[in-house]
């Protein structure tokens, strides 16, 4: 909990949170901070705002590594945070909740089973769990695994899939088509696209892009060249564990994408797009 949850935190606050043991992955429970100000800092990301406007969703689900860093500004608070940590065993605690009633005759005593333990629940069996958050619950998916439907509350289907991993294709003289031999991209998961240059473009680039957008894309070795960002600025590119929103020559929200030229890819890059209008969108290559 931020100090003082759910009655609000106090300015100028800086506290750090160890993971232990490291490996595990973090539930958002609640959150209500001053966007942009007052952050929440986990694996490198800042995250400020709400559940509904701002952050949570890019750090929701993920694998700690490292310290979370909790810093507030000398103005504007808000009501503050709660995060859940899930051990890398993917067996949450669990605890029975015992109510007794006694009147001057009887004693009654009932017994009431939190959802993750009455089966109820709906989390994916196979490979999810279900995380304890009060009197309600979250699910969640193991290491290895993300999100493929009910990823939100009331997790009605919850399925886990396997996250795709990248493969080389060498041409040989038995095959029809021969792989591309430039540094290039490849979507994994998602509506972005890619051309014959092997460059990524956001869905429908360069006419504006969707709402409620994800896309999960791979890159080879090479260097970025930014061709064309323009963003809401809830509408994050992150590249190398770092968001970017904004517009390539003007306004940057998150970071400064054009300070990405010439720079490696070092992972994969996601995109996300929040639920209102989007912008033309984007286009990278590697060079």
């Amino acid at each position: 909990y931020s100090t003082g949850y759910p009655n609000g935190y106090s300015n100028d606050e800086d506290c750090t949170l160890t993971p232990t043991p490291l490996g595990g992955k973090l539930h958002v429970v609640e959150f209500a901070t001053e966007m942009r100000y007052d952050e929440l800092t986990v694996q490198g990301l800042p995250v400020s705002g709400s559940k509904s406007i701002g952050d949570t969703d890019a750090v929701d689900g993920l694998t700690l590594t490292q310290d979370i860093i909790w810093k507030s500004d000398f103005s504007v608070t808000g009501d503050g945070w709660k995060i859940c940590y899930l051990p890398p065993s993917g067996q949450p605690t669990t605890t029975t909740t015992t109510t007794t009633t006694t009147t001057t005759t009887t004693k009654t005593t009932t017994t009431t089973l939190h959802p993750c333990h009455d089966g109820s629940h709906g989390c994916d069996v196979n490979n999810g769990a279900c995380v304890e958050a009060g009197s309600s619950y979250a699910c969640i998916c193991r290491s290895g695994f993300e999100c493929a439907s009910g990823c939100n509350w009331p997790f009605a289907h919850h399925r886990c899939e396997l996250i795709p991993t990248t493969t080389t294709t060498t041409a040989t003289t038995t095959t029809t088509t021969a792989a591309i031999s430039h540094p290039h991209f490849s979507v994994l998961k998602g509506d972005c696209t890619t051309d014959d240059d092997g460059c990524a473009m956001s869905p429908n680039f360069p006419s504006t892009y969707g709402s409620h957008e994800h896309c999960l894309i791979s890159a080879t070795q090479g260097y970025l060249k930014i061709k064309a960002f323009k963003t809401e600025p809830f509408d994050k590119l992150t590249v190398n564990g770092e968001p970017y929103s904004g517009e390539l020559n003007g306004v940057a929200f998150y970071g400064e994408i054009a300070k990405l030229n010439g720079v490696p890819v070092t992972g994969n890059i996601t995109w996300d797009s929040d639920e209102t209008l989007g912008k033309e969108g984007w286009k990278l290559c590697l060079q």
